[in-house]
């Protein structure tokens, strides 16, 4: 994650605590996100692109992809063709959530682009966008 913006850095910690919150069951529960630290493993890559925050029960019974999106990133050619792999790779598997983190003022930006790359067979996948107020505890 170096190089990333602290703003970048902010939204997957939102990313990370929100998943923990929501998602982590009492069983087995792995998270892997891209912050820089020793203490983290960072996920592995999804159709070439490096997901933020990936996660999965144990044994696997869903799985989730986290994405965190600065106010200028959201509509890049780059951000549209990674999100749209993550939603094909989780439209492969039932229970699948994406995550996309982006600041308190960009939700509106990102709804329409996930709209605008929506195909059918992501119906199967759960998405919602995370507005982020940056400095707060939660989304």
């Amino acid at each position: 994650m170096s190089g990333e913006s602290r703003t970048h850095l902010e939204l997957v910690k939102h990313l990370v605590a929100h998943i923990q919150l929501i998602h982590e069951p009492d069983g087995g529960f792995v998270i892997y996100s891209d912050i820089d630290t020793d203490l983290v493993q960072r996920p592995s890559r999804i159709g070439g692109h490096l997901p933020d925050v990936f996660a999965s029960d144990i044994p696997a019974t869903f799985r989730i992809v986290g994405e965190a999106k600065t106010h200028s990133d959201i509509i890049t050619q780059r951000s549209i063709n990674q999100i749209r792999v993550f939603l094909n790779y989780l439209a492969l598997f039932d229970g699948s959530v994406f995550y996309l983190a982006v600041p308190a003022f960009s939700k509106g930006r990102a709804l329409q682009m996930i709209s605008s790359i929506r195909e059918s067979q992501h119906d199967r996948v759960t998405i919602e966008v995370l507005n982020c107020p940056v400095g707060a505890e939660l989304c």
